[in-house]
């Protein structure tokens, strides 16, 4: 099993989409694409975002949206 296989990329309450979009394409840039977010004040799924991430959309669209660190 890869490190990236294992990997989560938590966000809690991330406040700006484009911001969201581009941690999203830094994460398939190193292989990542389990991303969680916790309470997010965005939208991740905004033009936005999907501008900044650029070619990891697939990264937002399956972005899990948890309420707290407890779910």
């Amino acid at each position: 099993m890869r490190l990236s296989d294992a990997l989560h990329v938590v966000l809690v309450k991330p406040r700006l989409s484009g911001n969201v979009g581009a941690i999203a394409r830094v994460m398939k840039n190193f292989g990542c694409s389990k991303l969680v977010l916790v309470a997010p004040v965005c939208n991740h799924l905004s033009k936005t975002a999907r501008k900044r991430a650029k070619w990891a959309n697939d990264v937002l669209d399956n972005a899990k949206v948890v309420a707290s660190l407890d779910a």
